[in-house]
């Protein structure tokens, strides 16, 4: 609502869906004040200043401000109306809540996924610079934006120059990358949608690596997915023999076959998830499985 609020007063202000600073706001690069900032791509120049142009420009603060006060102040309104007309109350909440879809829903992901390796045609003779330049690249991609695919793709792409990279980076005396996105986000993503074999994999690919900062730090990953495994399986086959399940109620019913001790694990498991379609009813969510294309 206050998206669409927004949007509708920058329409109604600047004819367009955005605002075009250089046409409303323009500025003079030249004409800004200059401060010394403290710039550094490494700790151990973190004594290096630098002058940078400051930002300011009064105007564009105190219009964007109104902007966004007026419309914070339409959705006010807007609620207090719907409130009025009993459409905000807990009853219809739980009638017409819209289901809580799933990045597998939302992108349509096969149960395997194919991944491009062409940007990496030859990383075999790539010099170290082409090779960590784009190992962080993948980085940045695994650890931006919100639709899985990408971030999935970028950690594959990442484990196939994965061992020359740690290799590199193990020339240096602090020895590992400051961040392993791939060793991070991978297993988790895979074991998300309940692609074990693929988090295992993933895993193992670390190990032989040396991408972990102890040794012994990989083979506890692969025995808490062995557990992890175990509880997230037992979920999705209850919920495939058991639709519409409510997700309060399935704690209880899966605690003799996992074990009281694993019921943490089981809500991690729930939480995070992606393998399932949550229709919100009456505080709780009823589960689907998500049968996902081959």
């Amino acid at each position: 609502m206050f998206a669409k609020a927004l949007t509708e007063l920058i329409r109604r202000d600047f004819h367009e869906d955005t605002i075009n600073l250089n046409q409303h706001f323009p500025l003079d690069i030249s004409s800004l004040p200059v401060k010394q900032e403290r710039m550094y791509a490494n700790v151990s120049l973190n004594d290096y200043e630098m002058p940078f142009p400051s930002f300011e420009n009064p105007e564009m603060n105190k219009k964007i401000s109104s902007l966004l006060t007026e419309a914070h102040e339409t959705v006010k309104f807007q609620l207090k109306k719907l409130r009025k007309q009993g459409t905000n109350t807990r009853s219809n909440k739980q009638s017409a809540s819209p289901p809580k879809l799933s990045p597998i829903e939302m992108e349509d992901i096969p149960q395997k996924i194919n991944v491009d390796f062409s940007e990496l045609e030859g990383c075999e003779t790539w010099d170290n610079e082409h090779l960590i330049e784009m190992f962080y690249e993948l980085s940045r991609k695994i650890q931006t934006g919100k639709e899985i695919l990408p971030k999935i793709e970028a950690c594959e792409k990442s484990y196939k120059i994965l061992k020359p990279v740690i290799k590199f980076f193990k020339q240096d005396p602090d020895g590992l990358p400051p961040i392993i996105n791939c060793r991070e986000y991978g297993p988790s993503l895979y074991n998300r949608l309940g692609n074990w074999e693929d988090a295992e994999r993933a895993i193992k690919i670390c190990i032989d690596a040396e991408a972990y900062d102890d040794p012994d730090d990989g083979n506890a990953e692969l025995d808490y997915l062995s557990i992890y495994k175990k509880v997230g399986q037992a979920a999705i086959n209850f919920i495939q023999n058991n639709p519409g399940y409510l997700q309060k109620n399935i704690y209880v019913a899966l605690s003799k076959d996992i074990g009281e001790e694993n019921i943490p694990i089981l809500k991690n498991f729930m939480r995070d998830s992606y393998v399932f379609h949550k229709q919100p009813y009456k505080g709780s969510n009823k589960l689907y499985y998500i049968e996902r294309k081959p």
